[in-house]
């Protein structure tokens, strides 16, 4: 019974993830994410080796952080489906 619960919390954390991808301003929110996503790859790939240590490792946080934004709210309607069809499977056992 709890594993359900979980999955049906997950569905509803999915859901308003996805829809607020579907809003203007999650559209502006990914975009912005994909062009820093892009900008902290080019810095990388342009000055690792002259930029200090520190200032690299920042920027791979940077990047660490806006991937992860960046693939939660991609990928948050595969997710839920995924998690309706895993729910569906516990159902029928």
């Amino acid at each position: 019974m709890e594993i359900k619960k979980e999955i049906q919390q997950d569905i509803e954390k999915y859901a308003s993830i996805n829809a607020l991808a579907g809003l203007e301003g999650g559209k502006i929110l990914v975009k912005s994410l994909k062009s820093d996503v892009l900008s902290s790859i080019n810095f990388l790939t342009g000055n690792y080796k002259t930029v200090p240590e520190i200032e690299l490792r920042a920027s791979i946080a940077k990047l660490e952080a806006n991937l992860s934004l960046y693939r939660v709210i991609t990928r948050a309607e595969k997710n839920k489906l995924m998690a309706i069809e895993e729910l569906e499977n516990i159902l029928e056992e």
